[in-house]
């Protein structure tokens, strides 16, 4: 995560956020499915995760 620039990181953060969408629509009926949300949600942590830490080091210098 920490290579990925600032608009490499939005646009990774909007795409997981979409994936975790469907995933969750199609976990309603199927249960399979269920590992796939837990992964993505885990990827949207890691993104917001590293973005919070930029604008910290940004605020700092």
């Amino acid at each position: 995560m920490k290579e990925l620039s600032q608009e490499q990181l939005e646009l990774q953060l909007s795409e997981s956020c979409r994936e975790r969408l469907d995933a969750k629509m199609k976990a309603a009926s199927d249960k399979t499915v269920g590992h796939k949300c837990k992964k993505l949600r885990r990827d949207i942590a890691r993104v917001l995760t590293e973005m919070r830490a930029r604008e910290i080091a940004a605020a700092k210098g």
